[in-house]
């Protein structure tokens, strides 16, 4: 009476090794490229880089805004960032100028409750005619004197240009990054 059981115990080793097979190949097989579209509207397919397209990211409740983009031409205000709709804090303010403008300037980087306001100053740096710089804030939570500059909801960080004659036209990148409190 033996060789039924055997039996049957084989039988449902076989099935398990079966069954395991086919789980495997089906997992296998329904794997998904992601697609992602671009704000210009193409569609591109799988895992090129690691960038995140999204303007916060969140991690175990602490949300932290990310905005870059380029300065403005043709005005004294080249940037302004606004803050999410929470109270936050400025973790970076910076801008990279690959060419400041064609005449020497004044870089202020500053909070404000408008775009066009440069309030309450975060630094601020002299740059030459047609030069490569780039100017920090000083009251970030990620360096300078330590103290972090808290922004109210949807307040702004501006940075202005001042000096010389005429319109700037400085090319390069405008970047902050705030953390929700």
């Amino acid at each position: 009476m033996n060789k039924p059981s055997n039996l049957g115990a084989v039988m449902g080793i076989v099935l398990s090794i079966c069954l395991s097979m086919i789980a495997i190949i089906s997992v296998n097989s329904l794997r998904t490229v992601p697609q992602v579209i671009s704000q210009d509207g193409k569609i591109s397919y799988g895992g090129t880089s690691p960038e995140v397209s999204s303007p916060y990211f969140s991690i175990n409740g602490i949300t932290q805004w990310y905005w870059s983009g380029a300065p403005k031409t043709s005005t004294t205000t080249v940037c302004a960032i606004q803050s999410p709709t929470s109270t936050s804090t400025l973790v970076t303010g910076s801008i990279r100028l690959t060419v400041s403008s064609t005449t020497a300037s004044t870089v202020t980087l500053a909070k404000a409750s408008t775009a066009y306001a440069t309030t309450t100053s975060l630094g601020s740096a002299s740059v030459s005619a047609n030069a490569q710089a780039t100017v920090v804030s000083l009251k970030t939570a990620a360096g300078g004197d330590g103290l972090s500059e808290t922004f109210g909801p949807s307040q702004w960080f501006v940075v202005g240009m001042a000096g010389g004659i005429g319109n700037f036209s400085p090319t390069g990148r405008c970047t902050a990054v705030f953390r929700e409190l």
